[in-house]
């Protein structure tokens, strides 16, 4: 092709009957392509075609009618097979021209021809020099290149910037293309459960870590979309109900496989494009592969009436934006090195006078129409960074509520998805400009998603989705209360609370009718129970349940400093104590009312290998190696013993195993909480007395006696027996009358008084989170409690006992 091109303007009118739908499609009746893109504020945007998606030249161009705000084209297909373009998916991209870069018949690609500058006083950035992306895109041909820095969020390669230097910088041999796909996918997703949110155990997990490390899996599927389907049996068998994957929208992690650790994105929470799943996470690399493996998966995981939720974040993008005026790095390889390079160029995230506001980054929306797509400040030079991700795109448009309803209604409807869990959600409401920013208490957008949707009613079984909040984003102001009823969020108190009762006492104590809010469903919440998320660790953080329990401060590694901020304790540094603790974690989680989560691999007692001798690692956002991956070596070697019938020996494995331990005991009590409604009511207790003469919900003192006033302000134990009777269901198979849960958390033994039986009942212990007498080696009478106790128990220092009534 030349590289001069002529602008052809196009008409206003057109006797094609033009589809308003946002991005590509193709009509096997008419045989025609069509594509829509939005831009209020472009004077021309143009399409270019491809027969290869890296480094080629265009084969076919094409300008776009504007209808309004929307530009759109329709065609034969047959031009495209006349210019070479044989196969069954079509690569594309969007240039265009506004206020200020006109359009110039001379212009031709890698000039600047018609330029004004690189961002007016409105906002715009348009640059016709870069290749964009359809943010309607169904699939992407590969990530844009990233800069060899340590930061996040991402900086690209110089050529997709604009400024002085790289304004000229032509980007359609590099950019990613946007994929048509010309056969619709027809994969079957299975059928979605229905069960509601109040009845799910959540497991969260990274795609990739879930299985790159399983030698059960072929390799080419490990860390893959296929992979992660092969896993579905064993969640099913933990007693998961719920996956809930780090993001998988396209966002660029290609470059994690160079060996080089610099620019490495392994969480993902920088969207590039919102429909498209991640090519890195398919085993099929073809276009249509990424779209075809992850149904794929999802049936898999329906199959074993498992739900996929996947974390979404819509408060940011990760364009890249504007390009940091830093130092050259070099390649660092000594610790000291790293650590100097990341405390010398965080603060450019932040800082205006680190980010040129000439140079922005070109992969889509900035291109397309800046003003629109993102929130402005500085005379509308630079970007809104509420939350300090990146920029914000503006949700006050229209057109940026749609695209996130539109991406939200594909994922629920087009590939199954069953919930979503949105990242720094409150930051979709905020209101303010220049790092003054406040919650718009009367923004819709949340019950719009809702009603779109819809949302599952979580409490009953039915259709729908089921939507989770992250209820922080600036300044760490927490918005639990005020999302729609049918939302639920991370809680952050129950988190805390439990954290501060397992690791602080004594440095921090914690007060009993503190500790009995979250234990009894946080009605802090102000709505229901299964409106809250109950969990200890995530993603976020110290990333390991194993590892608040081991280590007393962390290295942030994206701040190359040490925090002590993780309420955690080595307790002492002795292993069974570090394990016991995980026990005390798993017990209180699973056996509060609330939806609970964990990390993925804590059920298997993962640990994140130290950064420094008694320093653990936190906010590994860019670590892709194999101290992040589960390991399931233990339970792969347990599992061939019981395929092949040698139970004895797998039993050993178990109980000689720190892991697979851990695992039966959370297997265990997941099933045990799943056995019991009351552990799981949709609904807060009152203190109602039920039929049985027991109130719904009764607290208890170690002597056996209720708690009085008095006793609420104690820090060393508390005790409470939930009455079976509370929300049961017909033909429930649960024959437990009460449960009792005790916990010491005191570094003592007490000597516990049970309270007195109902009448020809008797209390059975399920279990005991402390181990000095051996019992729970064989996890003993664990199903649901077999060994008589007479009315009292010695319970031993920082313990948790579990009894039901029968």
């Amino acid at each position: 092709m030349p590289e001069t091109i002529v602008i052809a303007r196009p008409t206003a009118a057109s006797t094609a009957t033009i589809s308003t739908k946002f991005g590509a499609n193709y009509n096997q009746q008419s045989n025609n392509v069509s594509f829509n893109v939005f831009s209020k504020n472009a004077s021309l945007i143009q399409i270019y075609f491809y027969k290869e998606a890296y480094n080629a030249e265009e084969v076919l161009t094409k300008s776009l009618s504007q209808h309004g705000d929307i530009w759109d084209i329709e065609f034969p297909l047959t031009e495209l097979r006349n210019a070479g373009i044989t196969t069954d998916y079509i690569y594309y991209g969007y240039r265009a021209w506004g206020p200020n870069w006109n359009l110039h018949d001379n212009w031709q690609k890698g000039n600047n021809i018609g330029f004004n500058s690189d961002v007016d006083s409105n906002g715009n950035r348009f640059n016709p020099n870069k290749l964009l992306i359809d943010p309607y895109a169904k699939e992407l041909s590969h990530n844009p290149q990233i800069a060899k820095l340590y930061m996040d969020p991402p900086s690209y390669i110089d050529q997709y910037y604009g400024g002085d230097a790289f304004r000229n910088a032509d980007t359609g041999k590099i950019a990613p293309k946007s994929i048509l796909l010309l056969n619709e996918n027809q994969t079957n997703y299975g059928v979605k459960p229905n069960r509601s949110l109040k009845d799910d155990v959540i497991s969260e997990v990274n795609l990739r870590g879930l299985t790159i490390m399983d030698d059960k899996i072929p390799q080419n599927e490990r860390g893959t979309y296929k992979g992660a389907g092969k896993k579905a049996k064993y969640l099913k068998e933990l007693g998961v109900t719920a996956v809930e994957f780090l993001p998988v929208h396209e966002f660029a992690n290609e470059q994690n496989d160079d060996g080089d650790p610099r620019g490495d994105n392994y969480w993902g929470y920088m969207t590039i494009n919102y429909f498209s799943p991640n090519r890195r996470y398919s085993s099929d690399q073809s276009p249509g592969g990424p779209t075809r493996e992850f149904k794929e998966m999802v049936k898999a995981f329906h199959a074993e009436g498992i739900k996929i939720f996947l974390d979404v974040v819509y408060n940011h993008t990760g364009e890249g934006l504007l390009k940091r005026m830093i130092n050259n790095q070099g390649n660092p390889t000594s610790k000291k090195d790293i650590e100097q390079v990341i405390s010398d160029t965080r603060d450019s995230r932040w800082k205006d006078e680190l980010q040129d506001f000439n140079a922005a980054c070109y992969l889509s929306y900035a291109g397309l129409d800046n003003q629109s797509y993102y929130y402005l400040r500085d005379g509308n030079h630079r970007y809104e960074g509420r939350g300090s991700c990146g920029g914000n795109l503006n949700y006050d448009n229209a057109v940026v509520k749609d695209l996130i309803i539109d991406s939200l209604k594909y994922w629920a409807d087009a590939m199954g998805v069953d919930g979503f869990r949105f990242d720094l959600a409150p930051i979709l409401s905020l209101t303010g400009s220049n790092n003054n920013y406040w919650p718009n208490f009367h923004t819709t957008i949340f019950q719009d998603i809702s009603n779109a949707l819809p949302s599952r009613s979580a409490s009953t079984n039915g259709d729908g989705v089921d939507l989770i909040a992250e209820p922080w984003g600036v300044d760490n102001n927490v918005w639990t209360e005020k999302f729609p009823s049918d939302w639920a969020v991370w809680n952050q108190e129950f988190r805390d609370r439990l954290k501060t009762a397992i690791n602080k006492y004594g440095i921090e104590p914690i007060p009993n009718w503190k500790l009995a809010n979250v234990l009894a469903g946080s009605d802090i919440i102000q709505k229901s129970p299964w409106n809250s998320i109950n969990y200890f660790v995530s993603h976020d953080d110290c990333n390991s349940l194993r590892n608040v329990f081991s280590y007393n401060s962390f290295w942030h590694l994206d701040e190359a400093k040490e925090h002590d901020d993780q309420i955690s304790w080595d307790q002492g540094g002795d292993i069974e104590l570090q394990k016991k603790a995980v026990r005390n974690a798993f017990t209180l989680l699973m056996l509060s009312p609330g939806v609970p989560m964990f990390a993925g691999g804590d059920e298997l007692f993962r640990e994140i290998p130290p950064y420094n001798p008694g320093v653990g690692k936190m906010n590994m956002v860019s670590v892709d190696t194999p101290e992040v991956y589960l390991d399931f070596k233990k339970y792969n070697e347990m599992k061939d013993y019981l395929n092949t019938g040698d139970i004895k020996t797998a039993n050993q494995v178990i109980e000689s195993d720190n892991n697979l331990y851990t695992f039966s005991f959370v297997k265990n009590l997941i099933k045990f909480r799943h056995s019991h409604e009351s552990l799981r009511p949709s609904s807060y207790f009152t203190g109602t007395v039920l039929a049985n003469g027991l109130k719904d919900i009764t607290w208890y003192k170690e002597d056996g006696n209720v708690l009085s006033n008095n006793d609420w302000d104690g820090t060393d134990f508390i005790a409470y027996r939930i009455n079976s009777q509370f929300e049961k269901v017909q033909n429930s198979n649960d024959k437990a009358d009460s449960i009792y849960i005790a916990y010491n958390r005191s570094p003592q033994e007490i000597n516990v008084h049970f309270p007195k039986n109902l009448s020809g009942k008797y209390w059975y212990r399920v279990l005991d989170t402390d181990n000095t007498n051996g019992w729970m080696t064989q996890h003993i009478n664990f199903d649901n409690g077999s060994t008589l106790l007479e009315t009292e128990y010695t319970l031993h220092e920082r313990s948790v006992l579990v009894l039901v009534e029968k």
